[in-house]
């Protein structure tokens, strides 16, 4: 009975690990999406920089 118990403890507490290893993927992917969303905003300004100085000239 007590074997039962310890191995429903374990149960529950792999699923929290795998619920919270889960939520730190999805936050990981999130912020590399972002990353590079604001990569490809800064290198889109630059190029457009870039332009208006070359027509200056």
């Amino acid at each position: 009975m007590q074997l039962a118990l310890v191995l429903a403890e374990k149960e529950q507490h792999v699923r929290q690990v795998q619920q919270a290893y889960g939520k730190v993927l999805a936050t990981e992917e999130l912020m590399a999406k972002s990353d590079k969303e604001q990569r490809r905003q800064r290198q889109t300004a630059q190029l457009a920089q870039a332009i208006a100085l070359s027509v200056i000239r």
